[in-house]
């Protein structure tokens, strides 16, 4: 081969490694780009936002409660940050445990255009923020509110617990579906609208239980005034019936002079039981003074006192169902 050849050939060499380097690098560059559109997360400041409006008691009288299922919402939007493409983002207001402020707190809510709303923990602030919510049409679900007029009249409300009244029945079975009792005392605060859905709960599935055995398993109704005279009445008529369950709906400091009362009546026996007031910490300590009574009792945490959680999290639910109570 001639010099001249050679030198032609040399200069192709060099042409066709130029142009497969630019190809190369041109390949390189779509093949970026189009791992950065499939492949690659977007930046987070990019995308589309949708607002989920948040409103629970950060202060006042139930902001123990607020905080709580605050910790949890938050939890959940760290875990699911982005849905489909769109970034989720909260927007908190805070009721201070207050109905007039749950009103206020609301509608500055709403004029934020959340796609929903999570709240509250309380009964009488979901109540206030019913009306608001239902007039905009904004899906709205209570985490522990338990009072039934909150969704019964409103079809953009709903709950992830169960009402007062489906407590009552769920005590219900158990006094007579387990625990077999045809002879269960009721005793209930005279004039006290507190528990009155979870006691209509209680005796409307008792009577679809004994009506089918034609029994009559609620053998006393007894109203109290909440002195100890009162109570003593109670007690002594709970003993004439034998009744061996007793379903009463008092407060922490009632129930100490009411068990220290049954105690003193040999009424240690009988199965109590009462509303999900009953979960809080005051009660609890109270029971230890009464070792030897047995009390049941509806509650919603699995959460004790201010232990904080592990930095494990739970596997969540594959499925979400949401029925709306009424």
């Amino acid at each position: 081969m001639n010099v001249k050849t050679g030198s032609k050939a040399a200069l192709l060499i060099c042409l066709t490694a130029l142009i497969m380097s630019v190809c190369l690098l041109s390949g390189c560059t779509t093949f970026d780009s189009f791992r950065h559109a499939y492949f690659e997360e977007k930046d987070e400041d990019q995308m589309p936002v949708i607002t989920i409006g948040v409103f629970e008691p950060q202060t006042g009288r139930t902001s123990d409660k607020g905080q709580a299922e605050l910790k949890g919402i938050e939890l959940a939007n760290s875990i699911y940050s982005n849905v489909d493409g769109y970034k989720v983002v909260l927007s908190k207001v805070d009721t201070q445990s207050k109905v007039s402020t749950a009103r206020t707190a609301v509608q500055g809510l709403i004029a934020m255009k959340p796609v929903a709303i999570i709240g509250s923990a309380g009964e009488a602030t979901s109540l206030a923020a019913s009306e608001y919510i239902e007039a905009e049409g904004i899906p709205t679900i209570t985490p522990s509110a338990t009072n039934p007029l909150i969704t019964q009249t409103n079809e953009y409300y709903f709950r992830a617990c169960i009402t007062e009244s489906q407590m009552g029945e769920g005590l219900a079975e158990y006094a007579y579906r387990q625990l077999g009792s045809t002879d269960i005392a009721l005793i209930s605060l005279k004039n006290d609208s507190s528990t009155a859905a979870l006691i209509d709960g209680f005796r409307d599935k008792i009577r679809k239980y004994t009506k089918k055995d034609k029994t009559k398993a609620i053998k006393l109704v007894e109203e109290i005034t909440g002195d100890e005279k009162s109570m003593d009445q109670a007690l002594e008529k709970i003993r004439a019936e034998g009744s061996t369950v007793c379903f009463v709906s008092l407060g922490t400091e009632a129930m100490d002079v009411f068990f220290t009362k049954a105690e003193e009546k040999n009424l240690t026996s009988v199965t109590y039981l009462g509303p999900r007031s009953w979960g809080n910490s005051d009660f609890v300590s109270m029971m230890k003074k009464h070792p030897d009574i047995k009390v049941v009792f509806p509650y919603m945490s699995v959460i004790s006192g201010t232990t904080q959680s592990s930095d494990k999290q739970t596997e969540p639910p594959s499925e979400f169902h949401s029925n709306q109570v009424g």
